[in-house]
């Protein structure tokens, strides 16, 4: 009996240490996909990471390439006076020099070493600069040549080729002088072992034959302090190769100048093999992202390979998953106790981890709403589209604006004065809300900078003197400021590294030549230059950021200059809402499924040439300087004298003879100067009907107190003006007066 009793109580705790077992396996299934999805989501996180700081190190090496070249053609252009077109290369603006034969006659080796000098001098951040020139270029050279080396710190110039160095013979320059643009090398160690890249660019003579060219040493701005950071978060090892795996910079900067194999063979808890190195290869040459997992010598390894700097460059992040996963393992183990101890514990964790994510989405619904309304407060700094009952007469505004996140970093402004219009176009670096921040500024800026200045090129440097007093070394602004006089048509303008626009006329669209200065937030005592255009009735800009030309399709391909220039012509004749639908129409067919990645900003600006205007006046005082100048403002003429003196003979003689001691007025109609330069005012009164025609010239050859009196003034009008006409029509005096302007 008492051996049944065992095997009965034996039998009893079998259902126990079934459900036992049950619940520890169903607890460790559950902490398994747990963690499985723990994992998925840690490393979705590190994707993501990844990709955020690959287009922050891009904007930040793009920017310090593109203000490189800055620089050198600011230099070019400035210093040696070269003439140059700006071409496209790349994606990238790059210019063709060409050395005038009356300054190539005028420069001399004295003048060269001191353009040089001045150079590094102002530009201490580069590591050198070269000035080359072939044989027989340069008057007082030596027969070889000349080849001007100038280091900061270094007190003398040297002559490369004097002392003996066969610069020209080399295998870089001839690549230089066979292309016909700028041309940045792969990277060097400089003499004071900093990892540097060459700017080379050729200059030509007006022949086309290429005659020297002209060097710059500069360090690409991958710091390794940011590179550490990066690393330090990632728990990776962080490098910029170039196509030839050799390391341009890197978390440590021992690194700098080796190839890729060398730098990682120092990793001893990562024993990388050749297929690893092959797949980091095609990454290179793919140009585009490439993430890949492998295992070395029994360690979990994720790489990352993202393109930077137009594709010169790559990022390449190389971590080991379990340093990934650290709190993944012991998040396992926790909840691998918990588990044990009961299903209740399970469920209580699962019921934190709801409520963590109901908060979670809590808090992205409330940034979304935020999001939203920074984005209608965005909106409403821009100026709204004026109906053309709202402009002047003579032209035609639109703009257009849509950011790629909810808010972006592009901008337009605009402010009517009378008859001349101010307005500006920009574009901020980067995206988002940081891009938005520093764009809200500038509209403020320009607001505030256009009550007090006129000119476009004050205006700019304005701007820039403040912008520069807080200045962060990772924005970067273009900003393009015209004047437009409705007047006169003269368009002033003042680019600061923006896109050029596209001019139309007569049915036609080519980019407008305009000199490219340098962006906002580069140099604080920078000397903008101002250009004028004269615009004919008709003439229209199209002006727009480089979220046009840059939008990408699937295929990782730019939309274009060449594509943005059809797709205006196709509309230039359009009205302007209809211009700006076109041109999205071509952007959204090209781009396709792709999502928009930068902002896309249009400003439209026409001239539809001057108008006529009528000025009233109820009443004509003796003193008529005030209806003279109001007139002279109106047609734009303040400073013709010889203008001022005609009117002013022909109002004072209604103000003193028309209505006979009593009070009248007189209406003013000002005609636009006309295709043969004439400028025609007609001056309208109530008075008693009187022609000034018709009495006789005075005899000017009588002495003063032989002559009549009178006749004078309207003796001097019939010298100024070519023609004066005179009509009574409904009891009124019509005197038209037609001034020749040109």
């Amino acid at each position: 009996m008492k051996h049944s009793d065992s095997i009965f109580r034996r039998n009893g705790m079998l259902p126990v240490v079934l459900a036992l077992v049950l619940a520890v396996a169903a607890s460790v299934a559950m902490v398994e996909i747990s963690a499985g999805m723990a994992r998925d989501k840690m490393q979705e996180q590190a994707d993501a990471e990844a990709k955020v700081h690959a287009d922050y190190l891009n904007t930040v090496v793009s920017v310090n390439y593109l203000s490189t070249v800055w620089v050198i053609n600011s230099f070019l252009s400035a210093f040696l006076t070269l003439d140059y077109d700006t071409i496209i290369v790349d994606g990238y603006n790059a210019c063709e020099y060409t050395l005038k034969e009356e300054t190539r006659q005028n420069l001399t080796v004295g003048k060269l070493r001191e353009m040089v000098f001045s150079f590094i001098h102002y530009n201490y951040d580069f590591h050198s600069a070269m000035l080359i020139f072939e044989p027989g270029v340069i008057a007082d050279a030596p027969a070889g040549g000349l080849v001007l080396q100038a280091v900061p710190g270094d007190s003398v110039c040297h002559d490369l080729q004097a002392e003996g160095y066969h610069v020209m013979e080399g295998a870089f320059y001839q690549q230089v002088a066979q292309g016909n643009s700028l041309i940045v090398s792969s990277g060097s160690v400089s003499a004071d072992s900093s990892w540097v890249s060459t700017f080379a660019i050729p200059v030509f003579n007006e022949d086309g034959r290429s005659v020297g060219q002209f060097w710059v040493d500069a360090e690409p701005e991958y710091t390794s302090d940011l590179l550490s950071r990066f690393s330090s978060k990632w728990y990776a090892v962080t490098l910029v190769v170039d196509d030839s795996m050799d390391v341009v910079a890197s978390s440590n900067p021992e690194m700098n100048g080796l190839h890729l194999s060398e730098a990682m063979s120092g990793m001893a808890d990562m024993r990388l093999d050749d297929e690893w190195y092959g797949q980091v290869n095609a990454g290179l040459q793919d140009d585009c992202k490439r993430v890949f997992r492998s295992e070395h010598g029994g360690v979990p390894i994720c790489t990352y390979v993202f393109p930077v700097l137009a594709s010169a460059y790559s990022l390449v992040v190389v971590q080991s998953e379990d340093m990934i996963y650290q709190s993944v393992n012991r998040f396992k183990g926790w909840l691998f106790i918990i588990s044990v101890s009961g299903l209740i514990a399970i469920l209580a964790c699962i019921s934190f981890i709801m409520y963590a994510f109901h908060r979670k989405t809590i808090s992205n619904r409330r940034m979304a709403s935020e999001l939203r309304t920074a984005s209608e407060i965005q909106q409403g700094i821009l100026p709204d589209n004026p109906s053309p009952l709202e402009l002047p007469p003579g032209l035609e505004l639109y703009g257009y604006q849509h950011p790629a996140k909810q808010v972006g970093g592009d901008f337009y402004d605009y402010k009517l004065t009378g008859n001349q219009l101010c307005f500006c176009i920009g574009d901020v670096s980067g995206k988002g809300v940081p891009a938005a921040l520093v764009m809200s500024q500038l509209c403020s800026l320009f607001r505030y900078v256009v009550r007090t200045e006129t000119e476009p090129a004050a205006i700019v440097t304005s701007i820039n003197k403040a912008v520069m007093e807080h200045s962060d070394d990772s924005v970067m602004c273009t900003l393009f400021v015209g004047t437009l006089d409705l007047s006169t048509g003269r368009l002033d303008y003042c680019n600061a590294g923006h896109t050029p626009p596209v001019f139309i006329s007569d049915s036609a669209a080519v980019y407008l030549k305009v000199k490219p200065n340098i962006a906002l937030y580069a140099f604080e005592n920078w000397k903008y230059v101002q250009e004028s255009l004269e615009l004919r009735r008709g003439d229209r800009l199209f002006f727009y950021t480089d979220g046009v030309t840059e939008t990408k399709n699937s295929r990782n391909v730019f939309f274009g200059d060449e594509a943005t220039l059809k797709a205006v012509c196709e509309g230039c004749d359009k009205s302007f809402p209809e211009l700006v639908r076109g041109v999205l129409d071509h952007i959204k067919l090209f781009a396709g499924l792709a999502q928009q990645h930068d902002d896309v900003t249009i400003l439209c600006v026409g001239y539809l040439g001057a108008q006529s205007s009528t000025l009233h006046f109820d009443n004509v005082p003796k003193d008529v300087t005030g209806i003279v100048d109001e007139v002279l403002t109106a047609a734009g003429r303040m400073d013709d004298m010889r203008l001022r003196l005609a009117l002013e003979e022909s109002v004072q003689n209604i103000a003193d003879y028309a209505y006979d001691e009593k009070n009248g007025g007189v209406d003013i109609i000002i005609d636009p100067v006309n295709e043969s330069g004439e400028l025609t005012f007609t001056l309208i009164d109530s008075g008693v009907p009187f022609n000034p025609l018709e009495g006789a010239a005075p005899d000017l050859s009588l002495p003063l107190e032989q002559r009549q009196p009178g006749g004078l003034g309207i003796h001097f009008t019939r010298q100024i003006m070519k023609n004066i006409s005179y009509l009574y029509e409904q009891n009124r005096n019509h005197l038209k007066l037609t001034y020749q302007t040109t």
